[in-house]
């Protein structure tokens, strides 16, 4: 390694907080549990078997995680209450995602679970704005306050994204329905 790399790394270690920490392995334990629903619905027999225990236990280690890093981000930074109604309310739907996932796995319901999955998503972004609020980047001390844009590229971003949506979503449709439905044996390689 180079020196650059090394003091690189060094002062990267040193700004990492114990509760950015938190966040970066349940989003490991979230993609884990996005993986297995996924292969829930793609597959069937002994790999759909073997994936799913493995989809619940890091299911249960995402929700440690992200309340640790809710009970952690809450010490250390004055404007998070966990108490709060929206804090708690986050727990619980998340809690409850997680409930749904699980029974709709042993259910055979992989479509059910593989929503609630991606609902987790959004809340682990939730998760996220609330331990930042009301700054954007801690390491350079940003808030939202100074990093609001003025109307002219809003508006040019929301009228691209309006042409570009519509081509977007479309192409994902059209994807998707030519790779629906679990994998047969057949169209395998083995």
């Amino acid at each position: 390694m180079t020196l650059w790399s090394v003091s690189y790394w060094t002062r990267a270690a040193s700004r990492a907080s114990p509760s950015s920490v938190l966040v970066g392995l349940a989003v490991v334990a979230l993609t884990v549990v996005d993986g297995a629903a996924y292969l829930g619905l793609k597959t069937r027999g002994d790999v759909r078997l073997e994936t799913q225990p493995l989809g619940h236990l890091a299911q249960l280690a995402y929700l440690v995680l992200a309340v640790a890093a809710l009970v952690v981000g809450s010490r250390s930074a004055s404007h998070i209450t966990f108490r709060s109604l929206p804090t708690l309310g986050l727990v619980g739907l998340t809690v409850l995602l997680a409930g749904i996932h699980v029974l709709a796995g042993r259910a055979d319901r992989h479509y059910l679970a593989f929503a609630a999955v991606a609902a987790q998503v959004y809340g682990l972004v939730a998760l996220v704005a609330t331990l930042l609020y009301p700054q954007i980047d801690p390491a350079t001390g940003l808030n939202v306050e100074a990093a609001i844009v003025s109307t002219l590229p809003l508006n040019l971003s929301t009228i691209g994204a309006g042409l570009l949506m519509p081509l977007v979503v479309s192409y994902f449709v059209v994807l998707y329905s030519a790779f629906s439905g679990p994998v047969e044996d057949e169209e395998s390689y083995a």
